[in-house]
């Protein structure tokens, strides 16, 4: 999946289930990561999740 498909992902899923200020965080926040991680591709199976 790539990085802007995975943004959008997640903004529909707040858009559904977060207040509207939640929602203008997270807006913020991806954006700022789209900026930095633009025209990459995000594997979940490689993501190393700390325990």
């Amino acid at each position: 999946m790539k990085i802007p498909e995975a943004i959008t992902f997640c903004l529909q899923y707040q858009k559904a289930n977060s207040k509207r200020n939640t929602i203008k965080k997270y807006k913020f926040i991806l954006g700022k990561f789209e900026n930095t991680f633009k025209g990459e591709s995000w594997n979940p199976k490689t993501v190393k999740m700390e325990k």
